[in-house]
């Protein structure tokens, strides 16, 4: 199914990115108080009948109330599995992190809030190392580098972005080296290889983060169906501090029903 009004994709700074029609798949939870709805990738408009076994899930998973939901309407030129869930509240995607804004009536797109301001922090070369951003980024599978800011607009195209970091009382800053040529600090999601043995956090719950305090967006690993057969332990990551730590029972309950549904 679609959402009316469409999620707005944000990047780090608040500002929209390209419009995206995503599919979005939704299950009504325990007691019908809610609804678990969770994206998977674009490509599956072929006007046949929907198959969960094919439809690649996208990490992106959250929990609406139902009060949250205006109508459902089908989509039959699109196939008896699809439909338009026509919402009270918009939903925005920022970093990984879902939210939501009443709208004025059903369906109506809310604008999102004003890109926040961006301070320049003048730093030394070895601030990211000694303040712990760059051990943060490398862990989250960012890398680095030091760029003129003329040529910022050029890389941005390749994939590199700005390093903004909120400080101890939620200021974004962006880090610049003082100089002749002034180098500002980017960052650029690093190329997975193709075979590796380390977790793969692919899906995404939300879970209270006992470490921040935060409700976190939390990761399991792409072998989920496995490690539930197995009865293994569910690692869970923060992305917000990184931390790691075992689902708890509710959390691993939602999980397998993710990995049933997604066979």
């Amino acid at each position: 199914m679609q959402l009316q009004p469409p999620a707005i994709h944000l990047d780090d700074r608040g500002r929209m990115l390209p419009h995206r029609d995503d599919d979005w798949i939704f299950e009504v939870n325990g007691d019908g108080s809610a609804l678990d709805i969770w994206a998977f990738e674009e490509g599956q408009d072929d006007g046949k009948p929907l198959d969960l076994g094919k439809a690649k899930l996208v990490g992106l998973v959250t929990t609406i109330g139902k009060d949250v939901v205006h109508r459902f309407d089908s989509d039959r030129s699109r196939g008896t599995e699809f439909g338009f869930l026509v919402l009270n509240q918009q939903m925005f995607i920022q970093a990984g992190r879902i939210f939501f804004r009443p709208c004025p009536r059903p369906g109506e797109r809310v604008e999102p809030p004003p890109p926040a301001e961006i301070e320049w922090l003048a730093v030394t070369a070895d601030y990211l190392p000694k303040s712990g951003i760059l051990e943060k980024l490398d862990l989250s599978g960012f890398e680095v580098n030091g760029i003129r800011e003329s040529r910022l607009a050029e890389l941005e195209l390749d994939g590199w972005e700005l390093i903004v970091e909120a400080d101890n009382k939620g200021r974004l800053r962006s880090f610049y080296l003082p100089g002749r040529d002034r180098l500002v600090y980017v960052k650029r999601r690093r190329p997975q290889p193709a075979d590796t043995s380390s977790p793969n956090y692919s899906l995404q719950i939300q879970g209270d983060c006992p470490n921040c305090g935060t409700v976190a967006y939390l990761y399991s690993r792409d072998e989920l169906r496995d490690d539930i057969v197995k009865r293994r332990p569910l690692k869970l990551l923060c992305l917000n501090c990184n931390e790691s730590r075992d689902a708890t029972p509710v959390e691993r309950e939602r999980l397998a029903r993710i990995a049933n549904d997604a066979r």
